[in-house]
């Protein structure tokens, strides 16, 4: 900021410009509502001058694009939606001959249709983008993952699976997306067993669970309870009877279930009771299958 405050006078388009840029970079951050939401608004009125000066700039359009996306995706308004789809597009057209920008456009129309569950027209764009060349391999390690959850939602198991071996790959050959490690492997365990390839995904999970052991609670004991659900569908109910055994267990122990900071949590996320049932009657079923008639989960 200091640095075009220093060159720019601030009322030039350039300098407004960046300010909004920086501004709606560090939206991702806020975990307040409220200042979420003024910022958004501070980026809008930055812009607004921007665009009078510079109206066939895709820079500027995806800037706006982006700001409405970020809206939606904290609040759900669905206003905001057609905005950030209206503004994608337009940047598209701007940039006809741009592939850089171009492959960023299409990634974000691609996570926004998929957000709203439109995952065959989420598809469409990243199969675009993906005849684009890909610069670095954290960008494409995203884009694998994405392309990779559309397709599963779209019931394309076998190439969810296959695109999940390519992010695998990805993070096995740069040392610098380690850490994305467990991420893969939970995509790579679930596309498995939707894919019905159950032995497996229970191989991933064994992966998982020694790429999260040091890791909460509540992520070491979902890694198990995958292990125990894929374990039971691929018959290995010895295995699958002691994991969720272990499962049970850790869902009584004092542990904090949570370690995260961040107060704002998706209101999907299941908590610690909230696992009991299903922990319970993955149990039961794996006794059942063995010959206990009683399938008792106690």
């Amino acid at each position: 900021r200091a640095e075009y405050r220093r060159r720019f006078p601030s009322d030039d388009p350039v300098e407004r410009f960046a300010e909004a840029y920086l501004t709606g970079r560090g939206l991702p951050e806020i975990d307040d509502a409220d200042r979420h939401a003024s910022e958004i608004e501070r980026a809008r009125a930055l812009l607004r001058p921007v665009a009078e000066a510079l109206p066939r700039s895709p820079e500027v359009h995806h800037l706006y694009a982006y700001l409405a996306h970020r809206h939606y995706h904290r609040t759900g308004d669905g206003e905001a939606a057609r905005a950030a789809h209206h503004r994608y597009h337009l940047a598209l057209d701007l940039a006809p001959y741009n592939p850089r920008q171009r492959a960023n456009l299409l990634v974000e129309l691609g996570l926004l249709q998929a957000s709203l569950g439109n995952h065959r027209i989420a598809l469409r764009h990243f199969n675009e983008r993906d005849r684009l060349p890909f610069l670095e391999p954290a960008s494409e390690l995203s884009f694998r993952l994405a392309r990779a959850r559309s397709l599963f939602h779209v019931a394309s198991y076998e190439s969810a699976r296959a695109e999940v071996a390519r992010a695998l790959a990805l993070v096995d050959e740069a040392p610098s997306l380690a850490r994305y490690r467990p991420v893969v492997l939970d995509r790579a365990a679930l596309s498995h067993h939707a894919s019905g390839e159950h032995a497996r995904a229970a191989e991933f999970c064994r992966a998982l669970i020694e790429a999260t052991s040091g890791a909460g609670l509540a992520v070491r004991m979902k890694a198990r309870l995958g292990l125990g659900a894929a374990a039971l569908a691929a018959g290995q109910l010895e295995l699958a009877e002691r994991t969720l055994v272990e499962v049970r267990a850790m869902l009584d122990a004092d542990e904090p279930f949570r370690t995260e900071a961040r107060e704002r949590r998706d209101a999907s996320h299941f908590e610690r009771d909230d696992y009991r049932p299903l922990v319970a009657g993955l149990l039961a079923e794996t006794r059942r299958a063995a010959g206990d008639l009683a399938g008792r989960a106690d």
